[in-house]
């Protein structure tokens, strides 16, 4: 009897179990398409014609497409809303607190181009990923492709192999060759995203191997080349990650700083109002990180 009932009672904990997990999933599922809907309308609106002028139009087309590119989480909408959020910080420091017409018009510029400054690095630190796994993933395709004479089929083949982010790459390509696409549109579609000096030699490597497949060492040697500069690209990722950080903390630790010293030394404020000096030492403080990225985005163009 006491079995019985601790089958049954294990049943039934199963059964609410699964009953809870389909809810749960049916309902998440409901609210991730939601969200994408609500997304999707408020994109809609941005981009319209009515709310957007044209400059405006192709400067939210331009943002959306480098967060694409960079695999960033965040949609225009977040974008823009970070901007307003920054332009308000602005607003308050410069105009209500400093009372500074030029501290003003030079947090309104960080606003504006630091969110961009992020979303290149992280295109340029996708770009190196992408390029580092690139190597051992020709080197596979090769060896793959010596056991067989269709590239096509060596991409299916190395496509699990791999790892993220080229992994998705490849699982686009694979997918396409699956669905009997044509090979150039399939081809066109990686390229996009390994826009890149080595990645667009890749492609092209590709349709050559493809209509000829004696053309399979140029596969090798092309690992080679990207191999012999793996150690650059690594020493260019770390510091991009360091020029991120450092960047992003100049920034954000300026107001704490600022209202700290505002607090501990009330002399501070008078001094940063109404002292020319003390105005012109607040902009060169404020002007630091924005004259850092520009410097940055001088020197390392994407």
């Amino acid at each position: 009897m006491a079995e019985i009932i601790v089958l049954l009672s294990l049943s039934t904990a199963a059964i609410i179990f699964g009953v809870v997990y389909i809810a749960a999933s049916i309902w998440q599922k409901h609210k991730k398409q939601a969200r994408e809907k609500t997304l999707k309308k408020r994109l809609a609106m941005l981009k319209a014609g009515a709310v957007l002028p044209n400059w405006a139009e192709d400067w939210a087309n331009k943002v959306e497409e480098r967060l694409k590119r960079g695999n960033i989480g965040f949609r225009l909408v977040h974008y823009i809303s970070l901007m307003s959020v920054l332009m308000v910080l602005a607003f308050l420091v410069g105009l209500v607190i400093l009372k500074n017409l030029v501290a003003f018009g030079i947090l309104v510029a960080t606003a504006v181009i630091v969110p961009e400054h992020i979303v290149r690095h992280q295109i340029a630190k996708r770009k190196n990923m992408l390029l580092t796994q690139l190597g051992s993933a020709i080197r596979m395709l090769a060896a793959e492709h010596a056991g067989t004479p269709q590239i096509t089929r060596a991409i299916i083949e190395v496509t699990p192999k791999l790892e993220y982010p080229l992994r998705g790459v490849f699982e686009k390509a694979r997918n396409g060759i699956l669905a009997n696409r044509p090979l150039d549109d399939v081809l066109a579609q990686m390229l996009s995203e390994l826009d890149f000096e080595y990645g667009r030699v890749f492609v092209q490597t590709v349709r050559l191997v493809a209509d000829d497949h004696k053309m399979r060492d140029l596969l090798w040697w092309l690992a080679e080349q990207i191999n012999a500069q793996l150690s650059d690209i690594l020493d260019e990722q770390s510091s991009l990650a360091g020029e991120r950080v450092m960047t992003i903390a100049s920034i954000v630790i300026l107001f704490p700083i600022l209202f700290i010293m505002l607090a501990l030394v009330p002399e501070t404020y008078p001094f940063l109002v109404e002292n020319t000096v003390g105005r012109a030492v607040a902009c060169l403080c404020l002007a630091a990180p924005l004259a850092n990225v520009l410097l940055d985005r001088m020197l390392s163009p994407l």
